[in-house]
């Protein structure tokens, strides 16, 4: 099971979204996930067999500044008057905008696998730098779950029956899953393979 997805229910819905732009990109549905744009520069969004797609999430703080409304607004309603903004609006000159609540009661708080209250808007800010950064993650094929799981069965029924002393047939065990573990840590770092 993954340990977040973004249900991509409707793909018209989305292709209307993209409407809003002046040359929108083709919205296709591949049998491995969706592609957005045509040729060579296409962006290729791998989904699970469910239509979800597994949010690259941003460990760190995302790279973004970030400003309260109240700033923001106040800076619109100075330069309606003619006054000089506190808040340049050249700031958000050529930039993607994410506006989201932070407000005690806003119900905006959501537990994600990197923290047990996270705004939502994290979520649609992991979302766009991973398909910024062409850094999605993929499921990994059933058949290399199936295989990781018999291969740590095997291995740990093997290793718990052949050496003779229970210490050793203890760490022989423990041995085994924390080679399947980082195998699977490393498939995900570095392949970005999700196995579940």
């Amino acid at each position: 099971m993954p340990i977040y997805n973004y249900q991509c229910q409707d793909c018209g819905a989305q292709q209307q979204v993209w409407a809003k732009f002046d040359d929108p990109p083709p919205l296709t549905r591949t049998a491995r996930g969706l592609q957005i744009g045509r040729g060579p520069d296409a962006l290729h969004v791998p989904l699970t067999d469910e239509g979800a797609m597994l949010v690259p999430w941003l460990v760190e703080d995302p790279p973004v500044a970030t400003f309260s409304f109240k700033q923001v607004f106040a800076n619109g309603e100075l330069l309606l008057q003619g006054g000089e903004p506190a808040l340049n609006p050249a700031v958000f000159e050529n930039k993607v905008v994410f506006i989201g609540a932070s407000a005690a009661g806003t119900y905006d708080l959501r537990v994600t696998p990197i923290a047990e209250a996270d705004f939502g808007v994290h979520l649609h800010v992991s979302t766009f730098e991973g398909l910024r950064q062409r850094r999605m993650w993929r499921p990994a094929p059933a058949w290399l779950d199936l295989l990781v799981a018999l291969a740590a069965l095997l291995a740990v029924a093997l290793l718990s029956t052949w050496p003779r002393r229970v210490s050793a047939q203890i760490l022989s065990s423990t041995g085994t899953i924390a080679v399947v573990v980082i195998g699977v840590l490393l498939a995900f770092r570095y392949g970005g393979l999700w196995v579940d």
